[in-house]
C-alpha cells in the first residue's frame, strides 16, 4: 500500500510537469534569476492546477508555479516564496524525502519510521522558512505570502514534494514571526559536541573490548567412551581430575557414549 501511494505521487508529479509550460519572462522568472545564485540550474514552469508552489525532481529540479497566484502577491512576497523554494533545492530535500520513502516501504510496520517522516517534513519547512526572513523581506510579509498561497491552493503536488504549503501552518506562522538569527556556535561548543559524539560511538566499543579481555574463556572437555571392541558405552561414569588442583568432575555418557564437562 505504501509503495502504491508513493508511485501514484510520482506519477502525479510527472503529469504536473508534463502539463505545465515554461515560464521564461515576467516577475517570477526575474525573481528566480536574481535569487538563484549558486543553486543548480532550476527550470521554472507554470501549471494550471491549484497547487502551492513546489519543487519537483532531484537531478533536474523544476520549480512549478501556479498560474495566476502572482497577481495576489507583492514583489517582496513573491521573492520570499522563491527564496523558500530555492532553499529546498540547495538542501536537496527531495532526495532526502525519496530516501525516506524507501525506508517507509521497507519498514512500514515500524511506528518510529512514520514519526520520523512527519518530523522530516516539519524540520524541512522550518529550515527553508529560516532561510527567508534574514536576508529577505520582513517576517510579516513572508507570513502573509504563505497565507495567500494556502488560501488559493488545494494540496501539495505529491507526497514528499518540497512545497511552501507543507507542515503545520499555525506553528510555522508563530516560528516565522518570532524568528531571530541564532548566534554562531563557538569553537569550544563544537569541540565539546565532537568529543561527546565520539564518546557515544567509542564508549560501548571500549566497554565491550574490556569485558572480552577480563572475562576468562570457558574451557570444555568432551569425548566418547568405547569398549575394547569399539562399541559405544552408554551410562558410563567418567571422572576427570585436574593436575593444578585436587578438584574432580564427573559426567555420565549418553546413549551414544558421549560426555562433556566444563
Amino acid at each position: 500500500v505504501v509503495a502504491v501511494r508513493r508511485s501514484i505521487a510520482v506519477r502525479r508529479a510527472r503529469s504536473i510537469v508534463q502539463s505545465s509550460r515554461p515560464l521564461d519572462r515576467g516577475r517570477e522568472s526575474e525573481s528566480v534569476a536574481r535569487l538563484a545564485g549558486t543553486v543548480p540550474q532550476v527550470s521554472l514552469r507554470v501549471a494550471a492546477e491549484r497547487d502551492a508552489p513546489c519543487v519537483l525532481g532531484i537531478v533536474r529540479p523544476v520549480l512549478v508555479w501556479p498560474d495566476g497566484i502572482s497577481n495576489h502577491l507583492t514583489d517582496h512576497q513573491l521573492d520570499a516564496i522563491v527564496r523558500h523554494e530555492l532553499a529546498h533545492v540547495r538542501r536537496c530535500d527531495n532526495l532526502t524525502s525519496a530516501c525516506h520513502a524507501i525506508v517507509e516501504i521497507l519498514f512500514w510496520f515500524h511506528p518510529m519510521v512514520w514519526w520520523l517522516g512527519s518530523r522530516l517534513v516539519a524540520e524541512r519547512e522550518r529550515a527553508a522558512d529560516k532561510s527567508v526572513p534574514a536576508p529577505g523581506p520582513d517576517p510579516a510579509a513572508y507570513a502573509g505570502a504563505i497565507l495567500t498561497v494556502c488560501e488559493r491552493s488545494i494540496d501539495s503536488a505529491a507526497f514528499g514534494t518540497a512545497s511552501i504549503a507543507g507542515s503545520v501552518l499555525s506553528r510555522r506562522m508563530e516560528a516565522i514571526m518570532t524568528f531571530s538569527v541564532p548566534k554562531p556556535s563557538g569553537r569550544v561548543l563544537k569541540t565539546n559536541l565532537a568529543v561527546a559524539g565520539m564518546g557515544l560511538v567509542l564508549g560501548p566499543l571500549a566497554v565491550g573490548a574490556l569485558n572480552a579481555q577480563t572475562t576468562p574463556a570457558a574451557s570444555r572437555l568432551s569425548g566418547v567412551v568405547t569398549d575394547q571392541m569399539g562399541g559405544l558405552v552408554a551410562g558410563a561414569t567418567v571422572t576427570i581430575s585436574g593436575s593444578a588442583n585436587s578438584s574432580t568432575q564427573t559426567a555420565e555418557t549418553d546413549q551414544f557414549g558421549r560426555f562433556a564437562v566444563t
